[in-house]
């Protein structure tokens, strides 16, 4: 592997530790501090969405255009991602990396007044969470574009299940394909350290200081700003 070769891997494992640590750590404290929204974990908001209507009759505003939402923003992301590629190769993955940023920052800005008691049908706590959500789905579509083959830095279901697989193939498995799950055991494992690390530390923060912990996942999105900064070739 020459030098650049490196410097390049060496990037793209911090870049996914750093946005699996900013998915983590958003998820958890949105969760927490939002009655239970998931930002990240979309399905999350699907069986609590089930199990709310089943049980109760009815469900939040959030809960229930968080998927919606979702959706929405990562075809968005992707279309203006399309567009700018035709400008330049990279422009898209700056443009998407701002764009979580700013979301985020929205995020944090908007809970930043709630407090410790609040309600959270309220149509202002409804637009805060939904920031988060739709950052997360940028996040989503800009690890497709921007890392190609990566694995997902939002979800840790998959990335166990490979994880686990490809340790058991890198022992167990013929010969001939060890290296492969070796490689895969490497690439997977980078994602999950990051989210397990990004939530705890914001369920840590949260518990001790609220939504003002928030602040964690807009300096993340900022330091994987900083990582297509200085690792361009990502």
């Amino acid at each position: 592997m020459t030098l650049a070769n490196h410097q390049s891997e060496r990037g793209r494992i911090l870049a996914l530790l750093v946005l699996s640590a900013t998915a983590g750590s958003t998820d958890a404290i949105g969760f927490l501090g939002l009655n239970g929204l998931f930002t990240a974990h979309i399905t999350g908001n699907m069986v609590i969405l089930a199990g709310h209507l089943v049980a109760q009759g009815r469900a939040g505003v959030a809960e229930m255009i968080s998927v919606p939402v979702f959706m929405v923003v990562l075809a968005l992301a992707r279309l203006f991602g399309l567009v700018l590629d035709r400008h330049g190769k990279g422009a898209a993955d700056f443009a998407l990396l701002i764009l979580q940023f700013a979301l985020l920052l929205g995020f944090f800005l908007l809970c930043l007044p709630l407090g410790n008691t609040f309600d959270t049908e309220a149509p202002w706590v409804t637009l805060a969470g939904m920031c988060g959500v739709a950052a997360m789905a940028v996040q989503n579509v800009l690890v497709q574009i921007s890392i190609p083959g990566a694995p997902s830095t939002a979800v840790l279901t998959t990335n166990i299940t490979r994880f686990t697989v490809a340790a058991i193939e890198s022992v167990a498995g013929p010969a001939t394909s060890r290296g492969a799950a070796h490689e895969k055991v490497a690439a997977t494992f980078p994602p999950i350290v990051g989210f397990l690390v990004g939530c705890a530390a914001g369920c840590v923060l949260e518990w001790q200081i609220g939504l003002p912990a928030l602040l964690l996942p807009v300096l993340l999105s900022l330091a994987a700003l900083l990582v297509k900064v200085t690792q361009p070739t990502l």
